[in-house]
């Protein structure tokens, strides 16, 4: 059995993004190799999460950031793999994994990428290998077909029992991210309660407390429900039940298209813009831009629209089940353990 460690941080500086990419990894992976998740900052219910997963956790907080790979060296032994799931921030950590001669396998959704491993991941749609001129084709993994997902946004939903759980879609599912640092979240809720008659299902990221005002256990207004901490399953069953969402173009645009979900998009980080480009330009989801300019007026104009027009949410749900096949997991395993 492969041995192999994933490196990635999570707070509120840098999200919790890369912790999500890293536990769809997990579950990719544990059953064929043994893995260790290292990390210098894990908010503690990611930390149980993991560990249900039987990955060992390997804090790095005391660790001198020059010492980190040798340090795992000196706890695991031999290393077959590691995966680093982290921009610049984490670039000494990956030059250290390159010279040591290991496999290393970057996850990145940029595109400017000074390092070069042995293969490299970004599930941003619509990127070519022109894009990476220091990569060989054989070393990169493009596009939606690697798409990284936590199991349970990869079922077929529309074969599931979850369906006929869920008979009626119904309300507006918004989710910003593990910690919407700009309040977007705050301003789009304000916006659906005040000029709207929507439902209103507004989920927050664990390192969320932009609502702390509110009471998380009902509802408020009669329209707005607030979500925290939800497992995986619980939040694909919120998109199965929702009409129309609005989300970040992060992975959790994804998990909304392979759940199916009309959705509006957003960016307000670099990293989030290779996603949005991809998505909007195949119909997967209505781009909203830049979250940092938009407006209540036009926030509430894009939602009642797309809640009106029954044939524009069938059609990008059909160009939805086109563009994500849900079988990327098979691909990513073969990728990293048998290249």
């Amino acid at each position: 059995m492969k041995k192999g460690v994933i490196r990635v941080e999570a707070n509120s500086d840098v999200g919790l993004g890369h912790a999500t990419r890293a536990f769809s990894l997990c579950e990719m992976l544990s059953n064929d190799s043994s893995i260790s998740l290292a990390f210098r900052e894990m908010p503690s219910k990611l930390k149980k999460e993991f560990g249900l997963l039987s990955c060992d956790l390997i804090c790095l907080k005391d660790i001198n950031p020059s010492e980190e790979y040798s340090y795992l060296k000196s706890v695991l032994g031999d290393i077959d793999f590691v995966i680093v799931d982290g921009y610049s921030f984490l670039d000494y950590f990956k030059l250290d994994v390159k010279s040591s001669g290991v496999k290393l396998i970057l996850i990145d959704d940029n595109t400017e990428i000074s390092i070069k491993a042995d293969l490299l991941i970004n599930h941003s749609p619509g990127l070519r290998k022109t894009n990476y001129p220091l990569y060989k084709e054989s070393n990169l993994c493009l596009g939606l077909d690697f798409a990284l997902l936590r199991s349970d946004f990869l079922k077929d939903n529309f074969y599931s029992d979850e369906v006929n759980d869920n008979p009626k879609k119904d309300g507006v599912l918004v989710c910003l991210g593990g910690s919407d640092p700009l309040k977007i979240s705050n301003l789009i809720v304000k916006a659906l309660l005040s000029k709207t008659k929507e439902v209103i299902h507004c989920v927050l990221g664990e390192l969320n407390s932009n609502f702390n005002n509110y009471d998380m256990s009902q509802f408020i207004d009669n329209r707005l429900f607030l979500y925290q901490g939800l497992s995986a399953l619980e939040m694909r069953k919120l998109m199965l039940s929702a009409n129309v969402g609005i989300c970040s173009s992060s992975t959790i645009s994804l998990e909304c298209i392979a759940s199916r979900l009309p959705i509006l998009v957003g960016w307000s980080v670099d990293n989030q813009k290779n996603i949005y480009d991809g998505i909007t330009n195949k119909d997967l989801a209505i781009g909203l831009g830049n979250f940092d300019n938009i407006q209540e007026e036009q926030i509430v104009d894009s939602v009642m629209s797309l809640v009106a027009d029954e044939k524009s949410r069938n059609r990008m749900i059909d160009s939805q089940i086109s563009h994500l096949d849900l079988r990327s997991s098979t691909r990513i395993k073969k990728a990293i353990l048998e290249n």
